[in-house]
Parts: structure tokens; sequence; C-alpha cells
């Protein structure tokens, strides 16, 4: 009993450090965001963000899945992480090299001609990271979530100074460089100085080669995911160049934000806790469907009310020199409604030791949204987002078909927890287009139409919630204060 105590205390403080990092940096981060977009226009912020692409391919395959091996490893020990931390720092140097010397050539391919020496200083991170990201999981193994919200916090903000002070500058794209790259290496010097783990020469063999085979099948998913999820923004800056990829950007930060504030509060934490609640069958079905009808109540609205508002919202935050974002902004909003609830399966079929369903959805995924893109070739960067969402959506049902099936939950306890909040946001987001079309509903004044969007959503929403879904609001609003006060 104490020992349980004692790690539902960890996993308590655990969550809510997770929470805090999380919602903090996600904040700030977008506060800088807003104003390095502000700053720059949509030609220098694509071609910056052409070479932070390339860094994130580095970056799955440097990192080799590695850092979430060793935190699902249940027998640690100091010894084991050695072999794999050599190996994914000589691959990051080699890739880092490679990215370096090559980078005039993938300029070339990306079709932004003269920008090598972006993609060049951008691929000099992969190590610095690596080294990051490394010492940051043994972090997360040991649940020290309060010194890395701290740190994040910290180093984010040095990070924002740096890039916006560059961009008044005159820097242009070696704002964002300047930002990103003033970020990472603040934070990996601060992780080094305090380390909970060091490096040896001393090798466990058999435990190298699990960890490696672990990491195997976590790149290999990744890369997949990377490809199906990065396609679109390939084919944006090959076909309509780096500005329209700029708006895209734009456009889907919000999306990715949200998407990171509701599943990123408990991603840290749930890799540990999930994995020592898989024997208890009974309770993760219980929570899964909890955590699903609060995030579907609470977080699915969001995303659709925003995406209602998507013409004020872009005005608003980023100015008129980024109009056009709006229209991307829509679509991308309508799909992070679902899948902030999509997202949850992934962590309980991991959790439940099925990464090898998890990576089979992700590769029919990329069988349905890379030819799609590839094959059908739209016009415009409107239609391709469109397009890119509705093919990605493809994966949601099998998503939860495999998932509920491994939980032993049939499919009629999905519809009071996900379905009444769906159609409730739903219906609220087509009242709101509908109302665009009266003369009283075009307001000039973004932040007076934005007010009016908003208020027609959350009336609607709330009438609808009252007369399908008020129960089920009650039990997670019961729910989510026991949590709060430890019950």
């Amino acid at each position: 009993m104490e020992v349980s105590e004692n790690f539902r205390r960890q996993a308590t403080a655990a969550v809510v450090w997770s929470f805090i990092l999380n919602w903090g940096s996600r904040a700030l981060g977008l506060v800088i965001f807003v104003l390095l977009a502000r700053l720059l226009n949509p030609q220098e912020y694509g071609i910056a963000g052409a070479g932070f692409l390339i860094l994130s391919l580095l970056m799955v395959i440097a990192e080799f899945g590695l850092g979430d091996a060793l935190v699902q490893r249940r027998d640690f020990t100091t010894e084991d992480a050695n072999g794999p931390f050599f190996v994914s720092l000589g691959l990051s140097v080699l890739l880092s090299m490679l990215t370096f010397w090559f980078s005039d050539r993938l300029a070339t391919l990306m079709s932004i001609e003269g920008a090598g020496h972006y993609i060049a200083v951008i691929g000099l991170l992969s190590p610095v990271l690596m080294l990051s990201g490394f010492q940051e999981a043994m972090y997360r193994r040991e649940m020290m979530f309060r010194a890395l919200s701290i740190r994040g916090l910290v180093c984010l903000a040095i990070g924002g100074i740096v890039g916006v002070a560059v961009a008044k500058g005159g820097g242009g794209p070696w704002a964002v460089i300047a930002q990103y790259g003033s970020q990472v290496v603040s934070s990996t010097i601060w992780i080094w100085i305090r380390p909970v783990w060091l490096p040896k020469f001393e090798f466990n063999g058999k435990s190298t080669r699990e960890i490696l085979a672990f990491g195997i099948h976590l790149v290999a998913q990744r890369l997949i995911d990377f490809g199906t999820l990065r396609s679109v923004s390939f084919i944006i800056l090959i076909y309509h160049g780096p500005a329209p990829l700029a708006l895209f950007n734009v456009a889907s930060r919000i999306t990715y934000i949200l998407l990171e504030l509701i599943q990123g509060s408990v991603n840290s934490a749930s890799t540990v806790i999930l994995s020592k609640l898989s024997g208890d069958m009974e309770r993760m079905r219980k929570l899964y469907l909890r955590v699903c009808s609060i995030v579907s109540t609470f977080g699915t609205p969001i995303f659709f009310g925003l995406a209602a508002a998507s013409l004020q919202l872009n005005t608003i935050l980023f100015g008129n020199h980024w109009a056009g974002a709006e229209l991307l902004m829509k679509p991308m909003l309508l799909l992070g409604g679902i899948y902030c609830v999509q997202f949850i399966n992934g962590s309980y079929l991991i959790a439940m030791g099925k990464p090898k369903t998890f990576m089979w959805l992700i590769v029919f995924k990329a069988a349905v949204v890379l030819p799609t893109l590839y094959f059908i070739k739209m016009d415009t960067v409107e239609g391709t987002v469109w397009l890119y969402c509705a093919a990605l959506l493809a994966e949601t049902p099998f998503m939860f078909h495999f998932t509920i099936r491994s939980l032993s939950i049939r499919w009629t306890s999905l519809v009071k927890p996900i379905g009444a909040p769906l159609l409730c946001a739903s219906l609220s987001f087509m009242a709101c287009e509908f109302a665009q079309k009266f003369s009283w509903a075009q307001i000039s004044n973004p932040f007076i139409g934005g007010i009016i969007q908003g208020g027609i959503f959350v009336a609607i929403y709330a009438l609808l919630t009252t007369i399908f879904n008020l129960n089920n609001l009650k039990e997670n609003i019961a729910f989510t204060k026991n949590r709060i006060n430890g019950v």
C-alpha cells in the first residue's frame, strides 16, 4: 500500500509539472512565434522553415527512438544507457556533417536556391539536440519534471529574446534560426551541468541489443509518420514555394500548439504511468473512456470554435501581411478537433505492449496519405491542405477499432464520451458558418467579429451540451475535481 501511495504521489507530481511545462512553454512559444511572424515576411519565414524540415528528419533518425526505449525499460541500470548513447551521438554527428557538406544540393532539391548556408547551420544543431534529448529522457525516467519545467521555460525565454533581437536587426531567416539555436544550446548546457546520468565506456551488449531492437521499431514508425505528416510541407514547398509554406506553417502552428497542450500535458508521464497500470485492465478501460470523454468535451470544441473564427484569429495574431493563412487554418483546426481525441489511442496501444499494431496503423495512414497527395495535384495550397486533412482522417476508425478491441470495449461505449461532444461541436461550427452569410455577422473589425463568432459558437455548444451531454459533463467535472484534490 505504501509503495502504491508513493507512486501515486510521484505520478500526480509528474503530471502537474508536465502540465506546467507544456502549458507554460506552449504559451510562451506562441508569444515568441507571433512576435517573429509580425517582424518577418512569409518568404523569410518559409526559407527558415524549409531548413527545419531537414533538421526534423535528422533527429528522427539520429535519436533512433532510444530515449523512449530507455524510459520504458523496466530493469534499467546506468550501464544500459552507454551503448545507445554513443550509437545515437555518432549517428547525429555523421548526419550533421553530411547535411553541412550537401547543404547547397539539398536547397536545390527543395527549390530554394541560395539557401544552402541556412540549411548548413541548422544541420549543426542535430548533435546538440541529441545530447539534450538523451539526458532529458533520463530526467523523465526519474520523474524529475519540475527541473525539466523550469529549464524549458527559461531557455525558451532566452531563445525568444535572441530571436526577436535578430529580427529587429533585419536578420531575416537568421532570426528564426538564432531563436531556436540559442534555445537548444542553452537548454543542453543547462541539463548537462546537472546530469542524472553520465556516459561511461562500459557496455552491456545484451541490453544494448535489446534497446536498439526496440528503437528500430520506434524509428521506423516515426520515419513513416514523418513522411506522412510532413509530406504536405514538402509538396507545398516544391510546387508553391517558401512563402506558401510559411502560410501553412503559421496556419498549422495553432493546431499543433493546442494538440501539444492537450496531449502533451500528460504524455511525458503517461508512458511510465500506463505501463505500470497495464496489468489492471478494468482500470485501464475506465481511465481510457474517461480521458476520451474529457478531451472530446473540453478539447474538441476549442478547435472547432477557433476554426469558426479563423479569419479573425489570423488577423489578430499575425497581421494583414499573413492574409490567406486563415484558409489553411480552418481545415487544420477541424482536423485537430478529432486528432486531440484520436492521439490518446497511441499511448494505450504502446502501454498494452502493442507497438507493432500502432506501427501498422501508421503504415496504413502513410499508404493512404502519400499516394493521395502525390497523385492528386491540387491547383491551390488551400485545396492541398483540405485533401491532406481528409486523407489523414481515413486512419481514425481503424485507430479506435484496434484500441477498443485491445481493451475489450464495444463501439457503443464511445457514443456517450466521444459521439455526443463531437456532434455538439460540429453543429455549433456549422451554425457559425451559416451565420457568416448574413451582413450583421460580417464585421470588418477582427476583435468584434471574433467576439461575435465565438459568442455564437459558445452559446450553441452550451445549449446542445445541456440537451445531449449534460450528465457526461457533470461526471467529467467531478472526476477532474477529485484528481486535483487527490481523491
